[in-house]
């Protein structure tokens, strides 16, 4: 069974996620509602998709919350990640120090990052990627009919909000990346294990320069 069309109510839903993503940067000053916001944003973005299947009798796996091709899936996101991020790791880096984009040059800044971003792996898998993917991928993209493009379009915005700046919309690439493996694989894992992969690389890549 599918999720079917739900046009108003997904576009109110996408409304409060992007609500909360943007109140969380505006209480980044604030360590505790820094902390309520964030668990609020992870348990909307998962909690809400989860609660629209249950209303129309729809099983989790039409949101890919399934292992069904799961380690076909995970193999395709490692396929992505070697062809893709080493590219967009070099326009990325040309970009932040562009003159026009009020960049500056980069300054490579040597530091034993490795154990830091190991402990930051579950943070980025169970916080971070896995509710945006159950969210943008699982419902969203679902219900604009498995369009990519629209889909990236509005997971970039939804970034914008949460950085408060046009950088964000950088993040249109990999949402179509992702989008392109939602839709070859039954199960949202490799798009979770990309998405988690792509956010600790480029903490490393700002580690080591910037």
């Amino acid at each position: 069974m599918r999720l079917p069309r739900e046009t108003a109510t997904a576009a109110a839903l996408y409304a409060g996620v992007v609500a909360l993503i943007a109140l969380q940067e505006g209480s980044s000053q604030l360590p505790w509602a820094l902390e309520g916001t964030a668990a609020a944003l992870v348990a909307a973005q998962v909690y809400l998709p989860i609660w629209r299947c249950d209303q129309h009798g729809v099983p989790l796996a039409a949101l890919g919350l399934s292992f069904t091709g799961a380690g076909r899936a995970v193999c395709q996101a490692l396929v992505c990640a070697l062809v893709v991020l080493p590219p967009y790791l070099l326009v990325s880096a040309y970009l932040l120090q562009h003159p026009i984009l009020g960049g500056a040059p980069l300054i490579l800044r040597p530091q034993p990052w490795a154990a830091a971003l190991l402990r930051q792996l579950p943070v980025e898998a169970l916080a971070v990627a896995l509710p945006e993917e159950v969210f943008f991928r699982g419902y969203l993209q679902l219900q604009l009919g498995g369009r990519l493009l629209p889909a990236a379009a509005l997971f970039a915005l939804a970034h914008v909000a949460g950085h408060q700046h046009a950088a964000g919309l950088w993040t249109f690439f990999p949402g179509l990346m992702f989008g392109w493996l939602r839709q070859r694989s039954p199960s949202l894992l490799g798009c979770i294990f990309l998405h988690a992969l792509c956010n600790l690389v480029a903490q490393a890549w700002l580690r080591q320069f910037g």
